[in-house]
């Protein structure tokens, strides 16, 4: 799973008003009529054609149809302005061009936190938002500073205009090629561990990751920096991270047969009974009640004794098309009209951090063998409670939060996105929503229907990530089904 910080940006109010857009289709001009006028500013209508979104992305311009206290209405933090309707009397007040408006995500510049799609002389250096010395933290008061804290941390300075440029080791080419933000924030981000990207700036050995509170969390360790003094001090080698699966369930106490291998040194013992080690120190991993093992390390003292089931998760995370099965249904799938479910137009990976495989009483339940495991939340099957994806904190590396991606093998425009959440009319769960990496949107569970509207819209879609907000160590989060309607 890619890294994601964990921002809330102000657009709770926005996944109210946004979720029409489940009713509505794009016109034979490609204007969004039903967003046309609605006090947010939406990109694909700002234009002449569209009638610059009847004056939703220029402040001066911008009315609020429903009246009232609605703060998130024509606000810059409910979905930020691009004021490029050359009739409005604020017109390029923002600096945002017309260029800048087509090419940028707008909303985010200047929000406090650096945005890489936005880090170059077009978008301004995303406000400012990725130096450090020109970064400034959002003024308006529905900013919760203390909690997100904006301007804290996640920089990538190649403003060559910033006094700070040079205080950092990154450059243009590190930010073309790199993930920047990620590198040096404590966390160890597998697609920066290597030398062009400096070894994610120190963040995948124990002796050159900056202290903190996140060095070694939720990702571990993978150091084969050659200059780094610990790159010897622990077994991981370039072969290694290639090949296997090894920071995410390597040790984790749960037989992973994509590395029971000698490579993969057999899942860092976890496929063999005699030599797993429980990871949360409980009564599931590393049992043979609530595990299984297939001992294939010879030099194991268990080694021949007889299989205990099959733990084969590699479908979890292998592209599926979107085919419903045969089933007696009490109600219908929902559908969007204009749109269709994302699996009819390509295919769709789905993967997550960690998975409840428990059978009977005590877990969800096995269901082909596999579990509750995220592929559930992409069968077509919502009736049953064993079809679905279940995960808490304590199935994670270091406790860290529960997460579901979906990866598209082609880009997007996603219309909406509906969740059927499992006990949603007994308790309520909050999920941050990721597109293509950058939180969006926040949800939290309601029960007045089978599926809850999260609201969301965006163009050039390549993965959407939900991840668990503030769960605790006895809480679960049960996603039954996640629909992903696109255009068609």
């Amino acid at each position: 799973m890619t890294k994601h910080s964990s921002r809330l940006l102000g657009v709770l109010g926005a996944a109210v008003v946004l979720s029409s857009v489940a009713a509505n289709s794009l016109s034979s001009s490609g204007c969004w009529d039903a967003l046309y006028g609605d006090g947010y500013c939406t990109p694909p209508n700002n234009n002449a054609e569209c009638g610059y979104d009847g004056g939703d992305c220029c402040e001066c311009t911008c009315q609020n149809p429903q009246g009232g206290d609605h703060h998130w209405i024509c606000s810059k933090n409910g979905s930020g302005f691009a004021c490029v309707d050359p009739d409005a009397p604020c017109y390029a007040e923002d600096g945002v061009t017309v260029e800048a408006s087509q090419e940028c995500d707008f909303w985010d510049l200047g929000d406090g936190w650096c945005d890489q799609v936005n880090n170059n002389e077009l978008c301004g250096y995303d406000g400012g938002d990725c130096c450090e010395c020109t970064c400034e933290v959002p003024t308006d008061d529905d900013w919760d500073n203390d909690l997100y804290v904006a301007c804290g941390e996640g920089f990538a300075c190649i403003d060559p205009s910033a006094p700070c440029v040079n205080d950092d080791d990154i450059t243009v080419d590190v930010d073309e090629s790199c993930d920047a933000v990620g590198m040096g924030d404590g966390y160890c981000d597998m697609d920066n561990n290597n030398a062009a990207c400096a070894y994610d700036g120190g963040d995948c050995c124990e002796c050159t990751c900056e202290p903190n509170n996140k060095c070694g969390g939720r990702s571990g360790f993978a150091c084969i920096d050659p200059g780094a003094p610990c790159v010897d001090d622990d077994s991981v080698t370039v072969d290694m991270i290639d090949n296997c699966d090894y920071l995410r369930v390597m040790g984790n106490g749960w037989c992973d047969e994509e590395n029971n291998n000698e490579l993969c040194a057999y899942d860092g013992g976890d496929c063999c009974e005699c030599t797993c080690e429980s990871a949360w120190n409980d009564d599931y991993t590393c049992s043979s009640e609530h595990g299984t093992f297939n001992c294939k390390d010879p030099n194991a003292s268990c080694f021949g004794e007889e299989t205990t089931g099959s733990d084969d998760f590699s479908t979890d995370d292998q592209p599926m098309s979107y085919e419903f099965v045969p089933w007696e249904e009490t109600e219908a799938l929902p559908t969007v009209d204009g749109a269709v479910e994302v699996g009819t137009k390509t295919e769709v990976g789905v993967s997550s951090t960690a998975h409840d495989v428990r059978p009977g009483d005590d877990g969800c339940g096995e269901v082909g063998g596999l579990g509750c495991t995220a592929a559930n939340t992409r069968d077509g099957i919502f009736s049953e409670i064993e079809s679905r994806w279940s995960c808490a904190t304590k199935l994670v590396d270091d406790e860290g939060p529960c997460q579901i991606e979906f990866t598209f093998a082609e880009p997007q425009t996603i219309v909406d996105i509906q969740v059927a959440f499992w006990k949603g009319n007994e308790r309520t769960r909050t999920l941050e929503v990721y597109i293509n990496g950058e939180m969006t949107h926040t949800h939290e569970s309601y029960a007045d229907a089978t599926f809850n509207t999260l609201g969301v819209t965006a163009t050039d879609v390549s993965t959407v990530m939900l991840e668990s907000v503030a769960l605790l160590s006895d809480e679960w989060i049960s996603l039954i089904e996640v629909l992903i309607f696109v255009t068609p």
